[in-house]
């Protein structure tokens, strides 16, 4: 499972990273929120890749995928 970066400002403050199936299912991990609930996140990325994190029409945070690179020594 992908990990994201999630910083969140409501409904419970959140900074941190999550494992989710996609950016949508990490950012209602880490708020503890219902599949039901109006969450919506911006299509379009700003240059470091966040994206804002809208709930009810108001804008709660922001998150954006965390890709590390992994050193393998064989």
């Amino acid at each position: 499972m992908p990990q994201f970066e999630v910083e969140l400002d409501r409904p419970a403050l959140f900074r941190g990273l999550v494992r989710g199936l996609d950016i949508e299912d990490a950012v209602r991990r880490a708020a503890g929120m219902p599949r039901d609930a109006e969450l919506a996140i911006s299509p379009d990325h700003e240059i470091d890749g966040w994206r804002t994190v809208r709930l009810a029409g108001a804008d709660i945070g922001r998150a954006r995928a965390f890709q590390r690179m992994r050193f393998r020594r064989d």
